[in-house]
């Protein structure tokens, strides 16, 4: 779960900083570490060192985790919208605005959800 959690990150984020998935995962720097070098070894990410700092490496995602992601993300769209036909139209009419108010308040948020 945190390796999916990761590769939806870096998904929606392009890139980061192994010590900003410390927080993202909520683990320690030498886990983190662990976890991108199995990704790495896995063929899901790719490691390079910053432009700016070259102590930092940063993450990205590679075709094959990209590819992942995606289906990912496909299959869940999938079932949310098999799971709202069975909704009636009233059920439709609340859950849209539920969403909507969900969406507002997000905004609001000051920092947003990382995945």
């Amino acid at each position: 779960m945190a390796q999916i959690n990761v590769l939806m990150w870096l998904y929606y984020h392009k890139s980061s900083e192994v010590m900003r998935l410390e927080e993202v995962m909520q683990v320690s720097r030498p886990a983190a570490s662990q976890m991108v070098e199995r990704m790495v070894q896995q063929g899901l990410v790719c490691r390079t060192e910053s432009s700016t700092d070259r102590r930092a490496r940063l993450v990205t995602l590679s075709e094959r985790g990209k590819e992942i992601v995606e289906e990912a993300i496909n299959a869940r769209s999938k079932w949310i919208s098999e799971l709202v036909e069975t909704f009636s139209p009233e059920q439709k009419i609340s859950a849209a605005k539920v969403l909507k108010m969900l969406s507002e308040h997000m905004l609001e948020m000051d920092t947003p959800p990382a995945v």
